[in-house]
């Protein structure tokens, strides 16, 4: 056999042969013939078919089982929406949906002369105001999207602080300390804008989110979850009155500002 140098099948040539015998003798004449089968075999290498082998590991039988209904690796995407990534940026400092709450006092619920207590009260006022509300949603929702805060939070807060702006006299409240829709103290702050105004809600919002970043670098091992609503706690009464999650309401007015703003905010994001 003579391999002819084209990938065509290889020829056969006893001229090739009787000339290596003369040449080389005999063992050469085999070997070249070797060569040459193997050429034609595919086998230079080796031959897989006498190959030794135990198969495929448990590990490739199990990732072959975890693909066969398709491999996510393999599957086009263009990543999260817009909307999904304003979401994840809303709930970087805590998901107000999963903050533990035990709602309004029974001295809350008693000033709005309530019959029901705790989260069913708080549920109950947010809902009451929920007509007023309505009249600033597109400047609250603005102002979410600026601060990166959920919407139902600056709501709750608008209900417990001012119900809306009903209870508000010429945008103060009945001692003429604080100033519009969030109540802005003057003690501490000079007030931006009108009571119902957007200059109003970011200043106030600002101040929310500084309060939660104040908490979270003091209270480090505490969840986000827990973080935000120290941090509502703190809208209140201060970071340095706040001192212990279990009873974070503590020094907050009628010792539940937190779990009523909270349970408040819940109603509200589950229906805005």
């Amino acid at each position: 056999m003579l391999y002819n140098g084209s990938g065509k099948q290889p020829r056969y040539s006893q001229g090739c042969d009787l000339w290596l015998f003369r040449r080389t003798g005999w063992p050469r004449v085999q070997a070249f013939q070797n060569v040459a089968t193997r050429l034609r075999c595919g086998t230079w290498t080796g031959d897989v078919m006498r190959v030794e082998t135990s198969g495929a590991s448990k590990q490739t039988v199990r990732q072959d089982r975890l693909t066969e209904g398709g491999d996510v690796m393999r599957v086009e995407t263009s990543g999260a929406s817009k909307q999904t990534a304003q979401q994840g940026r809303l709930t970087e400092r805590g998901d107000i949906m999963r903050v533990e709450t035990s709602g309004a006092s029974e001295q809350t619920a008693r000033q709005e002369r309530l019959t029901e207590r705790g989260v069913a009260a708080s549920r109950k006022m947010a809902q009451t105001d929920s007509s007023n509300m309505q009249k600033y949603k597109g400047l609250i929702n603005s102002v979410a999207r600026e601060k990166n805060v959920q919407a139902g939070i600056i709501a709750g807060i608008i209900s417990r602080e001012s119900c809306a702006g009903a209870d508000l006299i010429q945008g103060w409240d009945d001692d003429g300390n604080c100033f519009g829709l969030m109540q802005v103290a003057k003690e501490w702050h000079t007030p931006i804008g009108g009571w119902d105004s957007k200059e109003h809600l970011s200043q106030a919002t600002g101040t929310l989110v500084h309060m939660i970043n104040t908490i979270q670098k003091k209270f480090p091992k505490w969840t986000r979850e827990q973080q935000l609503k120290g941090g509502i706690a703190a809208y209140n009464c201060g970071p340095r009155r706040v001192s212990d999650y279990d009873d974070v309401d503590r020094h907050t007015i009628s010792g539940d500002y937190s779990n009523d703003v909270v349970a408040r905010a819940q109603w509200y994001q589950q229906n805005w």
